[in-house]
């Protein structure tokens, strides 16, 4: 067949020409995506032990590390302080609070390049772990400054379900413990029904236990 001739290359503009530019914006970013693939895939590699060294050094240190040591200021690093503040958050919240709190100050320094609605989720799980941290100490007039700031990240972040529902599960709790108990309920609904969205069952599930207990006890 002659070059251009087909139909869809009969249209005004429509060269084969035209189709090499596309073609090559497309290889170029599968390129890069596959360049940040691997960067992430090396930063999660390191981020344990990175982690581990900072968390070696007093308050101080550690911020003049972040301040000055562009290898702390990583997705993977970040990513793994808020998964180790998630981990802790019910059975040792002081903990939780100082590893969440590291991860607020990475995530501000984190480069642009990963994504500015992806750093916001990341802004968002680090205040609402330091807001249930908070809530389990008793409290809940730090607790409710963290959720409205979640609020504000969340808002600019991806939208990821997963975000909302920890977002609506520290909510609950707050209003169970001011014993608005119907609001709390709702709000465990959604989070139940949006940790299941994403087939993560078992933070499902413990949304479903939190949902039991807040039943109302008929007489």
């Amino acid at each position: 067949m002659a070059r251009g001739t087909s139909e869809g290359c009969d249209r005004p503009g429509a060269t084969l020409d035209t189709f090499d530019i596309y073609e090559g914006a497309i290889a170029r970013a599968l390129g890069n995506l596959r360049t940040w693939e691997a960067c992430y895939t090396r930063e999660r590699s390191a981020a344990a032990g990175l982690v581990a060294e900072l968390l070696a050094r007093s308050g101080e240190q550690r911020e003049l590390i972040l301040r000055n040591s562009r290898r702390f200021n990583t997705w993977g690093v970040c990513e793994r302080l808020v998964a180790e503040a998630w981990d802790v958050a019910r059975t040792s919240p002081r903990q939780a609070e100082t590893l969440a709190d590291l991860a607020l100050r990475v995530a501000d320094r984190l480069d642009v390049r990963y994504g500015r609605p992806a750093i916001e989720d990341l802004r968002t799980r680090s205040w609402t772990c330091l807001g249930t941290a908070r809530c389990r100490r008793g409290d809940l007039a730090g607790a409710e400054q963290a959720l409205r700031s979640a609020y504000r990240h969340l808002r600019r972040g991806t939208g990821d379900p997963v975000e909302l529902a920890l977002f609506l599960d520290l909510a609950a709790s707050l209003l169970s413990a001011r014993r608005k108990f119907c609001a709390a309920l709702r709000l465990l609904r959604g989070a139940h029904a949006a940790f299941l969205s994403v087939g993560d069952r078992q933070r499902a599930g413990r949304a479903l236990r939190d949902l039991s207990r807040e039943m109302p006890v008929s007489p």
